[in-house]
């Protein structure tokens, strides 16, 4: 979350990920003011300015549906080790995720280890597709 607010502050067109663990030393606290940063610089960013990733340049509104879909599946990924219950998110917002893994989620990508496989059974309607589609095994509890 933090590389791409430096992205939607104009700091970088290029973000990477900073070294070291951006929430060990402050936990909650640390997370809710990446959140609130992060807001904040999507707010006023630039939907048609250029986002350069190690997989593709991307407009700034293609970068935040990669965004959300990125914290939309480690969210999941967070409540199935914590043994937490996840509600599934909006029509509109799987909608988004859906559309970025179909670009994202490629034999390409998953050979470099970036994905998983799809799951060996046809997807499902909603949450569960996105699931399919990036490899994860649901325990249930989405």
């Amino acid at each position: 979350m933090t590389k791409f607010s430096d992205f939607a502050e104009g700091l970088t067109e290029a973000p990477g990920t900073p070294p070291g663990d951006m929430l060990a030393a402050g936990g909650i606290t640390a997370f809710e003011a990446a959140r609130a940063r992060a807001l904040n610089a999507w707010a006023s960013v630039d939907p048609q300015r250029c986002c350069r990733l190690p997989f593709g340049e991307f407009s700034a509104a293609q970068a935040a549906a990669i965004v959300s879909f990125d914290v939309l599946l480690h969210a999941w990924d967070l409540a199935q080790v914590l043994n937490a219950p996840i509600s599934p998110p909006s029509d509109a917002l799987l909608a988004v995720a859906a559309s970025v893994a179909e670009r994202l989620v490629t034999p390409e990508a998953i050979a470099q280890g970036f994905y998983a496989d799809p799951m060996p059974a046809p997807p499902i309607p909603g949450w569960g597709n996105l699931l399919w589609r990036t490899g994860r095994r649901s325990a249930g509890r989405a």
